[in-house]
């Protein structure tokens, strides 16, 4: 794991993946970093399955990547900041990255 991560939850359904990356609460994270950050997760599960024999192109593969930070809110209750999303756009054969806009607990 990267330094400043805590926890990679991920879902998996045929064809289909999901990672929601966790930072550790005390990290130092900002926009481009999360966004570097869950590039580089989906082109490392691109690269996986290319190493299995697959083809995420032809085989219509989605894959999103979601960076989130935890924060501690005014009352004690934990938080979710989430950046953006990364994922595999297998109509262009690209990664690509929609930061968040509008209020920071949500996209």
């Amino acid at each position: 794991m990267q330094s400043g991560w805590d926890r990679a939850d991920i879902a998996m359904k045929p064809n289909s993946y999901s990672v929601d990356l966790y930072y550790k609460e005390d990290a130092a994270i900002d926009d481009a970093r999360a966004e570097r950050d869950a590039k580089y997760v989906v082109h490392e599960v691109l690269q996986e399955l290319i190493a299995d024999g697959r083809d995420p192109y032809a085989e219509s593969t989605t894959i999103h990547v979601s960076p989130t930070l935890p924060v501690t809110g005014a009352t004690g209750k934990t938080m979710y900041v989430l950046f953006g999303e990364a994922y595999y756009d297998y109509g262009t054969d690209s990664v690509k990255y929609t930061p968040c806009t509008g209020s920071m607990w949500s996209c």
